[in-house]
């Protein structure tokens, strides 16, 4: 106990929190001298960078975790080698037109993430509309739900959200379902969130809080981190369900352990203020100290 009190000697434990986060953040020391990819332009090294770019992507996939977490494991596992992630984007751009990069959808998938988010190359929606589709593509010719069933959803979710919110391509609504209730089909927990997303809000069919509760809980049961976290934010906002901060917490906690940063922040206010959790300031500071090193050291 005495430990626990000693963190929390400064007058503020907000402030003593923000200290750590930037201590943290200060304390990333850079001590190896970066690759020089000038000196690996083969293709072995090539294919190298592919198979780890598709070991990183598989793992996070595996987790059920999205885009941003497959590009900040991108970026960390590159920091780590001593190499700029952005180096190794702009190299597989160079050889778009090199099969190993041309006919990989995952690959196409991750420069279409790139492009959506301005992440190491400069923001170009076109392109990043471009670059999902051929991920879409690649996974089958026979269609749409042979790519999902070979086990790329994200493609298919990222094109969704192209045709939903017009980015690259003309605004299509409808098309977004087809895509969103094609990965339903397939059993995919990734478009069930979007169905729920739509429900939830009114996008292309009429409002229904119920429904979107409803898919949102067949995701969470299938252990999805965004779904369990949706249904989280259901229960905290009282969406489709009688409001209950209790529960809210308690999925908000499963999501936090499965990675999600946002969550994980949202645990430690929760903590420190006593919010649908007993108060616990120890388990605060944890909780932002966590949230500092999965976000601050890169």
């Amino acid at each position: 106990m005495s430990n626990k009190k000693n963190i929390y000697n400064n007058s503020s434990t907000e402030h003593s929190i923000k200290s750590t986060i930037y201590n943290v953040k200060d304390q990333v020391v850079n001590s190896s001298k970066r690759a020089d990819l000038s000196s690996y332009n083969s293709q072995d090294f090539l294919n190298r960078i592919v198979e780890e770019l598709c070991d990183l992507y598989n793992k996070e996939v595996m987790k059920e975790n999205y885009n941003s977490s497959i590009l900040y494991s991108i970026g960390q596992h590159m920091t780590n080698k001593q190499q700029k992630p952005e180096e190794i984007i702009n190299l597989c751009l160079k050889n778009q037109s090199n099969p190993i990069i041309q006919n990989n959808y995952i690959i196409q998938h991750i420069l279409g993430m790139c492009y959506r988010r301005g992440k190491w190359i400069k923001n170009d929606n076109h392109l990043a509309f471009i670059n999902y589709q051929k991920s879409a593509e690649l996974g089958n010719s026979n269609g749409m739900a042979d790519v999902a069933d070979m086990g790329d959803p994200f493609g298919i979710e990222s094109l969704g959200k192209c045709y939903r919110d017009g980015i690259g391509v003309e605004k299509d609504i409808n098309m977004a379902l087809i895509y969103y209730r094609k990965l339903v089909e397939m059993g995919h927990a990734i478009g069930m969130n979007c169905l729920g997303y739509c429900y939830r809000n009114g996008i292309g069919v009429e409002k229904d809080e119920h429904k979107a509760f409803i898919y949102y809980q067949k995701s969470a049961d299938m252990d999805n981190a965004s779904g369990i976290n949706y249904l989280g934010d259901c229960y905290l906002y009282g969406i489709g369900v009688v409001k209950d901060e209790h529960k809210a917490s308690i999925y908000y906690l499963k999501s936090a352990n499965m990675g999600n940063v946002s969550k994980i922040k949202k645990l430690g206010f929760w903590y420190l203020h006593g919010l649908g959790v007993e108060k616990d300031e120890y388990k605060s500071y944890i909780y932002y100290q966590k949230y500092a090193n999965m976000t601050l050291i890169k």
